[in-house]
């Protein structure tokens, strides 16, 4: 909710519901994933957040602002979690198809990260990571910045580290240059209109994305 470049914008709407709504009730579409889980800060600005969560039946869990990589392994391990699935609440057209393409690699191959982010192979908004977390929680536990706890997973592709990190492309193609993350006033503006694009209902529209997104780009 402290987002400084779009304040609230998790509340903020997408053809009539919250961001982070619209990023739940895809990732709820993966077929291979546990269960959905807002993992947000303590500060009370943040607990309209778990409000959310519940009220679309999803889990939520709250760590610290602002070491984030400790949040996400204190949430893994609150579940139980060997592994987890990274998506960002400023992603409301996460592709459930990708989340599932990169569980089932990262179960065959079973390195400690599976990413689509390094190389980067789909457009931001669509990034998937699935992370190890014992291999997070050495990083917590050692010599992560605070750079590298701000942004989760940064500690893993630092160069010279003892981690096996699988990389993957998606099996459809997305168009090269779109943008939908949602950090400004003009990303929600943008997505609005990808919204009001793509058939109802909106969670289940993963099939007409990819062509959507060629007018975006």
């Amino acid at each position: 909710m402290s987002s400084t470049r779009l304040p609230g914008k998790a509340l903020r709407p997408i053809s009539g519901k919250p961001v982070l709504a619209r990023v739940i009730e895809r990732c709820a579409q993966a077929r291979l994933a546990g269960p959905v889980v807002v993992a947000t800060s303590e500060g009370t600005e943040d607990a309209p957040l778990v409000e959310l969560a519940r009220s679309v039946d999803a889990l939520a869990f709250a760590g610290s602002l602002d070491d984030v990589a400790a949040r996400a392994v204190a949430c893994a391990r609150w579940l139980g979690s060997a592994d987890f699935v990274r998506i960002s609440g400023d992603s409301p057209f996460i592709d459930p198809d990708l989340i599932d393409q990169a569980i089932e690699i990262h179960l065959r191959r079973k390195p400690d990260i599976t990413t689509n982010t390094r190389p980067r192979t789909c457009p931001p908004g669509l990034s998937v990571e699935v992370v190890r977390t014992e291999a997070l929680g050495r990083a917590v536990e050692g010599d992560a910045t605070t750079e590298e706890r701000e942004h989760v997973t940064a500690w893993f592709y630092r160069p010279g580290q003892d981690v096996r990190v699988e990389s993957f492309s998606p099996k459809k193609p997305y168009a090269v240059g779109a943008h939908l993350t949602v950090d400004t006033e003009r990303d929600l503006a943008r997505a609005e209109r990808i919204a009001a694009g793509l058939p109802p209902p909106l969670a289940l529209a993963s099939s007409h994305l990819a062509a959507e997104l060629s007018l975006e780009a």
